[in-house]
Order: structure tokens, then sequence, then C-alpha cells
């Protein structure tokens, strides 16, 4: 909760009072600490990214420095007070455990947070993200799928939109991503529509804008994303996705009329460079602002990603998803699979 520059938290887990604890950080520190850890998990996508005996070399090296890094912010957020006390304690009660992080404007990369003790031998398997299944509401006023219920159910096979990047600097969607949706339609898995190819040239913007928000609008279970992204610091309304033949489109396309409407409720997943980034200042972003326009809920890159481990991604999450697991334990389980493969 917001308290002029600071925030207060509350911790509410099953049979423990809740309790108002202020956090001294400013929202300065904030934006600071979120860039450490992103400058941090920077490196660790870089070596990944260059493959071969650099990223074994590199691996360790870089995990270490996170992992360290993650137990800083964690202290600094949670501090030796109640609030460390509390988690050290709910921590310790059980192993399997969902974190639900609810917040309006305090954004945090959570899955990189490593709250065991530096003392003792550093584990990869320590890192939040890989250890505990985490969620987040993030607050807005516009939230249709709230009334919503969390399963999506199906009659036969689940309907999925593609909205794809054929490009020469993401060679994995081409050769990877969309050959497996498309053997999961041939394999009779799902049902499959494509976004059909639009029109880059400035001067058609607006009519080719028009054709991808009526696309958006078609009834999916899953809308799927496999592009380019950029997000803009200074001006976040201008941040993009880049989709076929390049076309970009902006976060202030979406909102021009007629405004995106997303029908039925489709679980969203943007796998592409930085969308999930998030601004601790900013309310603009493509996470939130999708589940403004009708998604029931967003899956979102946290930083950079190389489009070869976000293929890879794509192929663990759905072989989950399509054996009816829940979203949290799906992603859960995909992260732990490719860290066993050295794929961070």
């Amino acid at each position: 909760y917001s308290r002029g520059r600071h925030w207060d938290m509350d911790i509410n887990a099953l049979g423990q009072d809740r309790k108002r604890i202020p956090i001294s950080i400013t929202s300065k520190y904030l934006g600071e600490l979120n860039g450490m850890l992103r400058e941090e998990m920077g490196k660790v996508m870089h070596h990944a990214a260059l493959g071969g005996a650099i990223a074994k070399k590199e691996l360790k090296t870089d995990l270490t420095q996170l992992a360290k890094l993650g137990n800083f912010v964690f202290m600094e957020i949670f501090d030796k007070n109640e609030a460390w006390h509390t988690m050290q304690k709910l921590f310790a009660y059980a192993e399997n455990i969902t974190i639900e992080v609810n917040s309006e404007d305090f954004f945090i990369p959570w899955e990189l947070l490593y709250s065991e003790s530096l003392d003792n031998p550093l584990a990869y398997e320590n890192f939040w993200g890989i250890k505990y299944i985490i969620s987040r509401v993030i607050n807005q006023n516009e939230r249709p799928g709230d009334i919503e219920p969390t399963t999506i159910y199906v009659d036969s096979r689940p309907t999925l939109g593609l909205f794809a990047l054929k490009d020469k600097s993401l060679p994995s969607i081409s050769r990877k991503e969309i050959p497996f949706f498309n053997k999961m339609k041939d394999d009779g898995k799902i049902t499959l529509r494509k976004l059909p190819g639009l029109d880059p040239t400035p001067t058609n913007k607006e009519s080719e804008l028009r054709k991808f928000k009526k696309f958006l609008s078609t009834p999916f279970d899953v809308a799927h994303f496999a592009c380019h992204a950029m997000y803009d610091k200074k001006r976040s309304v201008k941040s993009f996705i880049q989709l076929s033949k390049c076309i970009r489109i902006s976060l202030y396309d979406l909102a021009q009329q007629p405004r995106v409407a997303i029908n039925d409720f489709p679980l969203v997943i943007l796998n592409a460079c930085k969308m999930g980034q998030i601004n601790p200042m900013d309310v603009h972003f493509f996470a939130g602002d999708f589940i403004k326009y009708g998604a029931l809920g967003v899956i979102a890159t946290e930083s950079a990603v190389p489009d070869n481990l976000a293929a890879d991604f794509t192929q663990h999450l759905y072989a989950h998803l399509l054996k009816e697991k829940y979203l949290g334990e799906s992603v859960f389980l995909t992260r732990r699979e490719l860290l066993k493969r050295n794929n961070p």
C-alpha cells in the first residue's frame, strides 16, 4: 500500500494474524533495485545467448552474483524485523508455497529474490522463481476478468491465436516456435488461428491496426505472442510490439478508438523481450494493459530473452498446460526443467 513516498505491507497467510508493516524503501530506491536486478539478469541472458563453452563457464559465476543480489534485495524489502521473521516462519512451515503479490505500484522481479542464508552453499533452486509458485495481482481500475472463473473450459481442444514475427533477427520463431504450434495443430491438440500478414507501410497503419484489433477480438482460449518488443522508459505509451512483416503496434495504438477488446477472457502469453517489464512509477505496460482489455491472465517476460530460450520455454510450458495442470504449476515446472538443462 502506498504511504507517501514509502509503502506499507501486509503478509497474509493461513493461520497467521495479518499486521500492517512499514517498508523503509523510497520509490526512487525501488527503481534502483529493479535496475540492479535486471542488469544482473541481463548478464546471465547474454552469456546464455552466446552458448557453448562461454555459457557453461560463466553460468555459475553469473547465478552466484544474481543470488547475492537477490538476497540483498530480499533483506532490503523485508529487513530483519517483523516481516523478515514472519517470512522465515512461513518458509519453514511448508515446502509447497504459493506467493501472491498484490500491489498497485510496488513492483520487483520477485522470482529473482533469494531468501536463504548466504552462509549455506548457494543453490540455484533457492531462487524464489525456482522454489515457489509466484503470481502477481496488479491493482488497477479495469480488470474485467476478475468476475470470471479462473479455469478455462474447452469443448475438445483449446483455440490458440498466434501473433508471430518472422524475421532474421529472431530465427527461432520461424525455426522452432511456429513449427511447434503447427505440429500441435496437426496432432489435433489445438485449433490454430494465425494473425494474417500486416502491411508495415506508415500510410496504411490505421487500416492495418484495425485488422489487428479485429483479429485480437476473435474468441481464443490462449493468445500467444512470439515477437520482438521494446519498452520505452521515457514515454511508456510508445512501447511497442513488432509483429508480422515487422509492423510496430504501441500501447498508444492499442488505446486509440476503437479501443482493443479481448473477448472470452483468454490467457495471454507475451513471449517477447521485455514485455512484462514494469517501471515502478508507471501505469502503462503490456501485461497490465492486456488485463485491462479483457485477458483472464498474462504471462510476460521480465527481461530481455533470446529467442531460442523463449522458444524452449514455449515447448515446455504447453506440454504442462495441455495436461490440464494449473498455470502457476506449469510455469514453475517449466523453469525447473530449463534450469536442469543449463537454460536460465
